[in-house]
């Protein structure tokens, strides 16, 4: 795309305006969202503390052990965590973002676990990613998102460490865009997640160092490319394996120039974008434009 708007531009008299990409001084973005995965409060408060600390927020997308199949490999036995009324307070107040982390044996647990989790929390859920390989129909689960208010998914896991397949959901590109087919348009936009910690969940602990390592390493290189193209990389990070090795997030929140934000800082930017208008003007002649906040042109 940056090629084809370099010929488009070189060919006509003078520039076209556009918008960029990230808010206005933002050298790179990182959108952070961390699953569940039924880890308890102190995994999730002391992660929500430690990104606090560094001036980086998240959202953190919980998952209902009532709702849907039975708790997955992360439980050993017992009775699986529901996040507390104490922690979400206290995860709110640190500046941080609350959705929903599905886990459906049918497409109806999808809305009942929005559903759920908002009246047990009082808050809209406006953000869902949803677990590996239960992506129901190709519509199916956006629209029951859609239909109780969630505003973006982001699923869609692009990177993994080489010891299983990558796996994937349907996606557009590095920015939002609205999850379509020919015949029907969902209300929900879809953000594609770029880098994901799923492929560290084994239990050994030789292994999740090296892997702790790599998915670093590769996080800080989808950086510098997201970079240069001017748009975000959005990082999904389990609590339970982040307070195993939170060396490899705090690694990608020392990127130089990094602004570190939740999925509802980012929306609130994307909403801002799309009702910008540039209007056209002559060459030579000043543009002028109604943007909104953090939206500056090129």
């Amino acid at each position: 795309m940056a090629r084809l708007m370099e010929t488009l531009t070189a060919s006509l008299p003078c520039a076209l305006p556009r918008l960029r990409g990230l808010p206005t001084g933002a050298r790179a973005v990182l959108v952070i969202t961390a699953d569940q995965d039924y880890a308890d409060d102190a995994k999730l408060t002391a992660m929500g503390e430690t990104l606090a600390g560094r001036g980086a927020h998240a959202t953190f997308l919980l998952t209902e052990p009532s709702v849907g199949r039975r708790p997955d490999l992360n439980v050993r036995g017992g009775a699986a965590p529901t996040l507390s009324l104490e922690a979400a307070d206290a995860l709110l107040a640190q500046g941080h973002d609350l959705g929903v982390h599905p886990f459906p044996a049918a497409i109806e647990d999808v809305g009942a676990h929005v559903a759920l989790t908002g009246r047990r929390l009082s808050l809209p859920m406006l953000f869902a990613r949803d677990h590996h390989l239960r992506w129901i129909g190709r519509l199916d689960v956006p629209r029951a998102e859609a239909a109780r208010g969630v505003a973006m998914n982001l699923d869609y896991m692009a990177v993994c460490d080489g010891r299983r397949p990558c796996v994937g959901f349907p996606g557009g590109s590095s920015v939002p865009v609205m999850i379509a087919d020919d015949d029907d348009r969902v209300p929900i936009l879809q953000q594609p997640t770029a880098v994901d910690d799923f492929s560290l969940r084994v239990n050994d602990y030789a292994q999740l160092a090296g892997a702790a390592t790599a998915l670093a390493s590769a996080a800080r290189e989808t950086l510098t490319v997201a970079r240069a193209a001017e748009v975000p990389v959005v990082l999904n990070a389990h609590p339970t394996l982040y307070a195993f090795a939170p060396q490899w997030l705090a690694s990608v929140l020392s990127t130089p120039d990094l602004r570190a934000m939740s999925a509802s800082e980012w929306l609130s930017f994307v909403l801002h974008r799309r009702a910008s208008r540039v209007p056209a003007a002559r060459c030579g002649a000043r543009v002028a434009a109604t943007l909104g906040d953090g939206v500056a042109l090129r």
